[in-house]
């Protein structure tokens, strides 16, 4: 059964979420909490394989408190589920290592994706998160002198898009091994040193 906790300062909105699991049995809530010190709290309680929590909290907020969890309790997967959806708060989270990030107006079936994508592995960002990726991708802010073929551009806007290597491979007609070398092309030019990174980059940047 997965463990989870939910952190978010409000009750009600807590409790509405609590709601999604009441018939999905491979899913259990651990615990509640109303700020980030009751997170780490539960931490040392309990067992919990996910946390579900809000940026804005009292006491310890989001970003903290997933900073704290990252080193602590490096095995338990964060999924972000907030109001905020501007490019700063993706950026720094990304930069934190959180697994997930998803607006407040997700749906039930959006949030289980999630629980599972996170907990196989993988990163995950709702649609609605995924949009601003791609708005950044025209935006005229600064230029990067980091120059990235047409081919490196689509890559990465399929791995922002969370597709993996051979999904990648097979909307775009070309071996995995192509896009793996594609894939460390692109670390090696943004200078990232995983993923995180280059969704970072392709955030901070548009594509000349």
């Amino acid at each position: 059964m997965i463990q989870i906790i939910l952190a978010d300062d409000h009750h009600v909105f807590r409790e509405g979420i609590a709601s999604f699991f009441d018939e999905a049995a491979k899913y259990k809530i651990a615990g509640h909490a109303a700020n980030g010190l009751e997170v780490i709290d539960l931490l040392k309680e309990n067992v919990a394989d996910v946390v579900i929590m809000d940026i804005s909290m009292p006491e310890l907020d989001g970003i903290a408190t997933a900073e704290i969890i990252k080193k602590d309790y490096p095995n338990v997967k964060i999924i972000m589920l907030t109001m905020h959806e501007t490019q700063n708060y993706i950026r720094k989270l990304l930069e934190v290592g959180v697994d997930g990030y998803l607006l407040k107006t997700t749906s039930k079936g959006e949030l289980y994706e999630a629980i599972d994508k996170v907990l196989a592995g993988n990163k995950f960002y709702g649609g609605d998160v995924q949009q601003i990726f791609m708005n950044s991708f025209n935006s005229d802010k600064v230029v990067t002198e980091i120059k990235l073929t047409r081919r490196e551009k689509e890559i990465l806007e399929l791995i922002c898009n969370e597709l993996n290597t051979n999904e990648i491979a097979e909307k775009l007609f070309i071996s995995a091994y192509t896009v793996e070398t594609h894939r460390k092309n692109l670390l090696s030019k943004t200078g990232s040193k995983n993923v995180a990174g280059l969704v970072r980059f392709a955030l901070e940047n548009k594509f000349t």
